[in-house]
């Protein structure tokens, strides 16, 4: 019985659907009309439970009093291949993407929570004086070297792409608006470097650049 029901394909039941078309409705979210399309507002729903699970998360907290231009962090965080595409490498790409902001790299503080008897007493294996975590990364006394260098090319390289857009107006002093942008020590209450290398698009970084461009 149950092999002649395996290979049998007839459906369970039919939909007659010849009466449904006459059948009116009002598409209603919490007692409020939907005036558009029913699909595309189902997915802006989807996109905005997302983002409020996301924005609330604890290690948000400082974007939640900073401005952020989230357009265009979202843009950097998706901008790696056409939606329509997927591929492994796009996949590994996006899932570092996603553990950049959440500040998930695999440092020891990381390998800890997985492997606590293996990594518990390791400390940085630069400096060996401090835990390593994602901001002690950028931060430890040995890296400070490589960081003014990454700092450096990225403003030539902000400064380069601005030029392109024909700016006529900015100068390389001028990237320096704001005094904690470019630093690359977490100050804990301002947006600093290692929000951008986060992925964190600035508010005043997006404004600065609209305005000379």
């Amino acid at each position: 019985m149950v092999q002649s029901a395996h290979n049998d394909n007839l459906p369970l039941f039919k939909l007659n659907s010849t009466h449904i078309r006459s059948i009116q409705y009002i598409s209603r979210w919490n007692n409020i009309l939907i005036e558009n399309h029913l699909r595309h507002f189902i997915t802006s729903i989807s996109k905005i439970k997302g983002f409020k699970s996301f924005y609330n998360l604890q290690c948000n907290n400082i974007y939640r009093i900073e401005e952020i231009d989230w357009d265009a962090t979202f843009y950097v965080l998706n901008d790696d291949e056409a939606t329509s595409l997927t591929s492994l490498e796009f996949s590994a790409k996006k899932a570092m993407k996603v553990k950049f902001p959440l500040g998930e790299l695999s440092p020891i503080y990381q390998l800890r929570k997985r492997c606590f008897d293996l990594y518990g007493d390791w400390k940085c294996s630069d400096c060996g004086n401090e835990k390593e975590n994602f901001d002690h990364i950028w931060q430890c006394l040995t890296h400070r070297k490589y960081m003014a260098h990454i700092v450096l090319n990225a403003k030539k390289y902000l400064l380069y792409q601005m030029i392109c857009l024909k700016s006529d107006s900015c100068t390389f002093s001028d990237l320096d608006f704001d005094t904690f942008l470019w630093s690359y020590t977490n100050h804990g209450h301002y947006l600093s470097f290692i929000d951008i290398l986060k992925g964190f698009i600035p508010l005043s970084l997006s404004n600065f650049i609209t305005s000379h461009t």
